[in-house]
């Protein structure tokens, strides 16, 4: 099995917060951390942290079968 699975093969998972403190509390309460990035976990980063034309910030990494998982939050007009 490879690594990395193909964009147009994979599931990728979208975390997206409109109010962010609410969802960090809300993650939190689901027994989540907050890691100061990926990099603690060896995760593979897919796509580096930034700002998207579509709108977003966001970030995606690897899970240890190589699906996405995106995390983003919408930029301000």
């Amino acid at each position: 099995m490879t690594p990395y699975v193909l964009s147009t093969e994979q599931l990728v998972v979208e975390v997206y917060a409109r109010d962010l403190q609410w969802s960090l509390e809300f993650y939190r309460a689901l027994g989540f951390e907050v890691l100061s990035a990926v990099q603690q976990l060896g995760a593979r980063v897919i796509k580096p942290i930034a700002d998207r034309y579509y709108g977003l910030r966001d970030f995606t990494i690897a899970d240890p079968d190589g699906f996405g998982l995106r995390f983003g939050t919408r930029l301000t007009p």
